[in-house]
């Protein structure tokens, strides 16, 4: 079951809104929970002028990567209609991303999959991930999904109680990779 923190506000936003403005009114892309917002802090959908902010936030979560890396990603991130992004700023500083992906399968009906959440480390514990998945959540819920679905580290304990106080459910499952050589 999706819970988003209650009792929220959602509104609807397609630009970067600053979260001492006025509310806008409602449009079709992203919902931004205001009432967990800080005055200085703003959140967009992701661009493909990200590409240094994801290349310094990105270590925080585990995956270092240059600036390159993260523009080519961001690239084929943004060429494809079934992912998404937003990242959260404070003042004029990148503070947090998540990203997301829909998944089609035979095995479930659709559901949004959340690759990646990321707060940097100086900014943890102050309501920036909550306000990121909310947001998520509330994409999920206007788009007509069901299910929101994560992986996470084992050693990322931190991460899991978050996931937990957000209500999400420990699905134990194992991942396997294998890597294809040319």
């Amino acid at each position: 079951m999706i819970r988003p923190a209650a009792p929220l506000v959602f509104w609807l936003i397609t630009q970067e809104v600053s979260m001492s403005s006025v509310p806008l009114p409602p449009s079709p892309i992203q919902e931004v929970p205001t009432q967990l917002c800080a005055p200085s802090w703003k959140i967009r959908p992701l661009s493909l002028n990200d590409a240094l902010h994801v290349s310094r936030l990105m270590p925080d979560l585990g995956y270092p990567m240059d600036h390159d890396t993260a523009a080519l990603r961001l690239q084929d991130m943004l060429a494809h209609q079934h992912k998404a992004g937003l990242i959260a700023f404070e003042a004029d500083q990148a503070v947090g991303l998540c990203q997301w992906h829909v998944v089609h399968s035979l095995l479930a009906d659709p559901y949004l999959h959340l690759d990646a959440l990321v707060v940097a480390a100086n900014h943890q514990g102050r309501g920036i991930g909550q306000l990121l998945m909310s947001s998520v959540y509330a994409w999920a819920m206007q788009h007509g999904f069901k299910e929101v679905r994560l992986r996470s580290r084992p050693e990322r304990k931190s991460a899991h109680r978050f996931y937990l106080a957000q209500g999400f459910e420990e699905n134990l499952t194992h991942t396997f990779r294998l890597t294809l050589q040319d």
